[in-house]
């Protein structure tokens, strides 16, 4: 994946969980014995944003068992091509003398 779609990605999930776990929050405690009025004055622990946490942390244990497993094999770190950000600097990579370095006169 490129740099720019881990970062749309995460733009998009960021967006997602503060719009939606305040609400996830509000009526799951509600259903779990809260007065039914929304506000944040219910005395119930918020379940929601524990589940979410601990739903990431399964994805991120699951997601290292199958690196694990696979013996990653087709992803390799250890690479010399440095993934995007050497490929973005190979693009304009150059000598000075191809600018005529300052008080060298290049050559």
């Amino acid at each position: 994946f490129s740099i720019g779609n881990m970062a749309a990605s995460g733009v998009l999930l960021a967006a997602a969980l503060t719009h939606q776990l305040a609400d996830a929050t509000n009526t799951l405690n509600d259903a779990l014995g809260g007065d039914g009025d929304g506000d944040d004055d219910d005395e119930t622990y918020p379940w929601a944003m524990l589940i979410a946490g601990l739903t990431f942390i399964a994805f991120l244990i699951l997601e290292e068992s199958v690196h694990l497993l696979l013996g990653e094999s087709s992803h390799d770190h250890d690479s010399d091509d440095g993934g995007g950000i050497n490929l973005l600097l190979a693009a304009h990579s150059h000598d000075h003398k191809d600018h005529g370095a300052a008080g060298g006169g290049g050559g």
